[in-house]
């Protein structure tokens, strides 16, 4: 499965979720142009592993990333993009990120593609409608400084993001909703 998580806002909490539930499903990499991702690796350096999760950071574009890398496309089971202006021509799933509101190049992405999830980062109150709200809380930050810090997958402390994730995948991965939603809030074991 290939997972575009695009936008301009901090999509960690979007995509550390995403990582803690699809590596129950096969290999997976994460292919980033957000620097924060290399947290992750050991030795913060561009490109490693991550609890068996292969971790690219890079401004490569998604068609160039994988001429860059010793891995091919067809080595993984599922493949994250998390980009803020360029994606994959193919994919499965497109999540669209942001919080106080959208740009103009936003506008015309959420547009032209057809079946965005759309999430907004919720700061000050302020929900937006056709979105998935998710508020900003103390909580959530701590739940992604951990998952980084002490390099577990942590649960992602957000029913919002749990929920919409499980809601999203389970029926692509072939599981119930409530199967994702058990494997999400599982601590690290």
């Amino acid at each position: 499965m290939i997972i575009v998580c695009n936008g301009y806002a901090d999509k960690r909490p979007i995509v550390y979720a995403l990582i803690k539930l699809l590596k129950e499903f096969g290999d997976v990499a994460v292919i980033s142009q957000n620097k924060r991702l290399q947290r992750l690796l050991e030795d913060r350096t561009t490109s490693g592993h991550y609890n068996n999760v292969y971790v690219a950071v890079s401004e490569f574009t998604p068609d160039e990333i994988f001429s860059e890398i010793e891995y091919e496309k067809e080595d993984f089971d599922h493949i994250i993009y998390d980009t803020y202006d360029a994606f994959p021509a193919n994919y499965d799933v497109f999540i669209h990120c942001r919080s106080y509101g959208m740009s103009k190049v936003e506008h015309e992405i959420i547009e032209y593609i057809s079946g965005v999830v759309q999430y907004n980062f919720v700061y000050d109150g302020k929900k937006e409608l056709g979105c998935w709200n998710i508020p900003v809380t103390l909580p959530l930050m701590k739940s992604v400084e951990e998952f980084e810090a002490k390099r577990i997958m942590v649960p992602i402390e957000s029913s919002v993001v749990v929920k919409s994730i499980a809601k999203l995948l389970a029926p692509k991965l072939d599981i119930t909703e409530k199967n994702a939603v058990k494997i999400l809030k599982r601590g690290w074991r």
